[in-house]
């Protein structure tokens, strides 16, 4: 009588497993996201210098984050026309990783979720004495990698295995925001849509 009781158990957990990553699965997908560009935001006269467009936004399959150059959002892009005018250029994402554990009887335990934080360090960008500003590419990585295996933390004990079941990213924001100036010039920023 133990045995089919013990095959139920296992069933309750592998369908709640998969209940929960089904939940976890709505997330900002990969894709690309354009930005807001607001010339009430910067300095009189700034423009795109030639060659450059507004920067977007890329959402890779493992969730990493790079905005750049709206032709392929990992180079540089060129503000003309800001004078003196440093920047601050930010780029933060938010995610959920979502762990199973094993203990050492080999047993699987229902997934976890851990929220991580993936803050960007503010960077100043300096313009050139040209009045020209160029601003780097920007990237966040994903903060784990699905099928990554481990011990001890996030699991409740150490002598447990952890495995990532599932990396969601929740959130990310992109800006650039002139020296002076209360609001992002360019700004993008998406939200998990559920």
């Amino acid at each position: 009588m133990r045995k089919p009781l013990r095959l139920l158990t296992l069933a309750t957990v592998v369908v709640a497993a998969g209940a929960f990553a089904a939940v976890a699965a709505a997330t900002v997908a990969p894709d690309t996201y354009p930005s807001t560009v607001n010339f009430a935001n910067a300095p009189s006269g700034t423009h795109f210098a030639t060659g450059s467009t507004a920067p977007t936004c890329t959402v890779g399959a493992d969730r990493s984050v790079t905005c750049g150059d709206g032709t392929g959002s990992t180079s540089s892009y060129t503000l003309g026309g800001v004078g003196h005018t440093n920047a601050t250029l930010d780029l933060t994402a938010t995610y959920t990783v979502t762990y199973t554990c094993t203990n050492g009887g080999r047993n699987l335990v229902v997934a976890q979720g851990k929220t991580a934080q993936a803050p960007g360090t503010p960077k100043t960008i300096s313009s050139t004495k040209n009045g020209q500003l160029t601003v780097p590419s920007a990237s966040v990585p994903a903060p784990a990698t699905v099928g990554a295996t481990g011990s001890g933390s996030p699991c409740p004990n150490r002598n447990w295995t952890f495995t990532v079941a599932s990396v969601t990213l929740n959130s990310f924001t992109y800006t650039l925001t002139f020296e002076g100036f209360t609001s992002p010039f360019i700004s993008n920023s998406q939200t998990d849509p559920s």
